[in-house]
């Protein structure tokens, strides 16, 4: 039930960021909710680490899985907060670019044609 509720969250930011481009103000709407409930607090904060992690903001974003981790999470918010951590611990480096090793097509001689 709590992965159902997160994922009505993540649409309802998703649809927000479609319309307005601004995940960093549908965050700031979540944390004005100072009180959440516990059924859906889990889910909410799991959402907020994975925003904050999105926007850039890794030690924002370990502060709410924290808060997260503080209620009864299902298994895949679970597995979606093991994810983000486990990303946050271990950033991605160029090295890991697997588009960075493919080669690139171009034209020999641009604009000239045969």
């Amino acid at each position: 039930m709590v992965v159902r509720e997160m994922h009505t969250i993540g649409q309802a930011q998703t649809q927000y960021q479609a319309q307005f481009g601004k995940y960093a103000a549908a965050l700031a709407e979540l944390e004005r909710i100072k009180d959440p409930d516990a059924r859906y607090a889990g889910a909410m904060f799991v959402l907020m680490a994975r925003t904050e992690a999105d926007l850039g903001n890794p030690d924002k974003a370990r502060q709410f899985a924290a808060e997260a981790k503080k209620y009864v999470l299902g298994s895949e918010d679970a597995k979606s907060l093991d994810a983000l951590l486990n990303r946050l611990d271990h950033p991605a480096s160029k090295d890991d670019d697997d588009d960075a090793k493919r080669p690139t097509l171009r034209y020999r001689n641009p604009g000239k044609t045969k």
